[in-house]
């Protein structure tokens, strides 16, 4: 059966993707539909071509773009806090389940820098992502 609820995007399996129910936040990952860069790994043959041995996934970078409700500016204040704080430099475990997955899908993904713009009350944050492919 389809996953009948809103989009939902979680860092280390804190509901991000709030405001469709009500929350305070919105979030979208443009490249999630994206189809991963794969090298080749294969294995020399003494006189003969080198054999396929598997398919490599590459590093990726991915952007969590969020926006926020209006609210006042003691409160983005607040929101914005809460926000570094799920989303600190490092690695963390993003979960989604969007397009209508029956289940949800992973990756592993490291912040690597969030630009935030205090008029629109919006974060684009940098994830790379070691292995681009959700599981």
């Amino acid at each position: 059966m389809a996953w009948p609820g809103k989009w939902s995007i979680k860092i280390d399996g804190t509901e991000i993707n709030t405001l469709p129910n009500g929350g305070d936040y919105i979030a979208e990952i443009p490249e999630i539909d994206n189809i991963a860069e794969f090298d080749q790994v294969t294995v020399g043959m003494d006189g003969d071509y080198p054999a396929f041995i598997r398919l490599q996934p590459r590093e990726a970078t991915w952007t969590l773009n969020i926006s926020m409700k209006a609210c006042t500016w003691e409160t983005y204040q607040t929101r914005l806090t809460w926000l570094k704080s799920v989303l600190s430099l490092g690695p963390h475990t993003l979960t989604v389940q969007v397009r209508g997955q029956a289940t949800p899908v992973s990756a592993t993904v490291v912040v690597c820098g969030i630009i935030v713009e205090a008029k629109s009350r919006a974060l684009s944050i940098k994830l790379s992502v070691p292995k681009p492919v959700l599981v």
